[in-house]
């Protein structure tokens, strides 16, 4: 079963991202095909110089870099979404795969679930 989990929120939105990357890591345990997009505000979860600790929370940044370490894939990041919030790549704190706004419908129908945040 492939998954694809979609990235919508800002990082400190609540419990999400922490409960969503706690999902995704849930099912890779089970031998579970994942990849993930970042698209709209949840790009800023990606983005280098958070200072959870002012708000009480974890390093979401950090946390998504363990993606590697359990064989998934860099992420997409749809262009427009950095672009409009002024991000370049290097404000990233790994390497993403770059996605055309126009592209995101089709990847998500490459795969047999696709879950939000």
């Amino acid at each position: 079963m492939r998954y694809l989990f979609v990235i919508r929120r800002a990082p400190y939105d609540g419990l999400r991202a922490i409960e969503t990357l706690d999902l995704l890591l849930t099912v890779v345990a089970f031998d579970q095909t994942v990849e993930v997009v970042f698209v709209d505000d949840g790009v800023w979860q990606l983005c280098r110089n958070q200072r959870p600790q002012a708000l009480a929370q974890r390093d979401v940044a950090a946390m998504w870099q363990t993606l590697e370490v359990y064989g998934i894939d860099p992420p997409w990041v749809e262009n427009e979404s950095l672009c409009e919030r002024r991000i370049k790549a290097s404000d990233l704190v790994l390497p993403v795969r770059s996605l055309p706004r126009a592209r995101l419908a089709g990847l998500m129908r490459e795969y047999d679930r696709v879950l939000g945040d």
